[in-house]
């Protein structure tokens, strides 16, 4: 079974994502480190990062603040456009988390000594693809409804921001003629229904 982790939901469509879909082009991202134990970046980063994330906790009430819960959104850098300069991947813990462990799911862009989302949404992993659109690695999210069902939703660049492009089923069971269920030891992708 497939272990997947983080980050998304934007219901608008961009550009068309390029046939054949492969799970196997990417890396599952894993984060597991929450941006107050982040010893790579800024103090100054810290704090923009905090910035922007705590107002999207204002309704989270495991914590006293949002900067304190803000503080341990786990959080990972990766450059996904070349440019030198890493984006964030952040994921919310907790109480911001449903039973299936969906939580919310960002990616923030720095642009000066600021952050801007370019992604947001609900998801329970998030996978970097090795394919561009726009100069940005695609971006796929998988959000669990079930042990053996998980949505994925392929991100694409485009006019500033990630927009969803695509949505494949990975099904990790089947059910047969006579009604008895089947594991699978690899996930069977098919396009949603629409």
């Amino acid at each position: 079974m497939l272990w997947l982790l983080v980050i998304v939901a934007a219901a608008q469509q961009a550009p068309k994502h390029a046939a054949g879909f492969q799970l196997g082009e990417g890396e599952w991202q894993q984060l597991d480190k929450p941006l107050a134990a982040h010893s790579e970046i800024s103090a100054a980063n810290r704090a923009a990062l905090l910035h922007v994330l705590a107002p999207e906790l204002a309704d989270v009430p495991s914590f006293p603040t949002p900067i304190q819960r803000a503080s341990q959104t786990l959080v990972k850098f990766i450059d996904l456009n070349g440019d030198g300069v890493p984006e964030v991947i952040a994921k919310t813990v907790g109480d911001a988390c449903s039973p299936t462990g969906n939580c919310s799911v960002y990616v923030f862009q720095k642009i000066g000594t600021k952050y801007r989302e370019i992604l947001e949404g609900d998801a329970q992993n998030i996978r970097i693809q090795k394919t561009r659109t726009n100069g940005y690695l695609d971006v796929v999210v998988g959000m669990h409804g079930s042990a053996t069902e998980q949505g994925l939703f392929v991100y694409q660049f485009s006019k500033g921001q990630y927009w969803r492009t695509h949505c494949y089923i990975a099904s990790f069971s089947y059910t047969d003629k006579n009604g008895e269920v089947h594991e699978l030891e690899e996930a069977r992708i098919t396009p949603c229904q629409k």
